[in-house]
């Protein structure tokens, strides 16, 4: 295998792995600030992808100006399960650890309702669009790699935001008073 193949190979698993601390972030915060291990976090991922997919192919929308309009629609969906949900468990759980039990339940009926949501709205045929797709060369000494543009994007983006709730997290007030909850 060649270096550029070898190349190409670890920037994807960077891209990858990118994602999935963008994603684990969300549910370290979830989990330490509420106690609640919402495994149906990643589901609501999903729903934001199509949310953006619908907006590029039915209309035209350029994904990147769906990422903030998808973020706001699913926070307001999350913060009304929230108050639906999760707040009345912590008013009726008797003790913490009866509290998690019932969360993961619900989490779990959750990621359910939102599979089988999607799989009713989108059907369960793979989709996608073309963004970005051409692929940007690098030049290397022994060559040269190259890699689609949008995943470039992705991971891009997966930096800025982690970086942001970073710098969010160290230097505001808000931050600290999260970290101090967290400890």
């Amino acid at each position: 295998m060649s270096f550029s193949a070898w190349l190409e190979l670890l920037a994807s698993g960077l891209i990858t792995g990118g994602i999935y601390a963008l994603v684990a972030l969300g549910l370290n915060l979830q989990y330490g600030l509420m106690r609640i291990l919402n495994i149906a976090h990643g589901e609501f991922l999903m729903v934001g992808a199509y949310l953006t997919w619908m907006a590029q192919t039915s209309l035209g929308l350029n994904p990147l100006f769906m990422v903030p309009v998808s973020f706001a629609m699913l926070f307001v969906l999350g913060w009304v399960i929230h108050r639906l949900c999760f707040r009345r468990l912590t008013a009726t759980s008797p003790n913490l650890d009866i509290f998690e039990a019932r969360g993961l339940m619900v989490a779990f009926g959750l990621m359910f309702l939102v599979q089988n949501f999607a799989s009713w709205m989108w059907g369960g045929d793979l989709r996608g669009y073309d963004f970005l797709t051409e692929p940007v060369q690098i030049p290397l000494p022994t060559g040269e790699a190259q890699f689609a543009g949008n995943k470039l994007l992705v991971f891009a983006l997966a930096l800025l935001f982690s970086g942001a709730l970073i710098v969010l997290m160290r230097t505001t007030l808000l931050g600290k008073g999260v970290r101090a909850l967290m400890q």
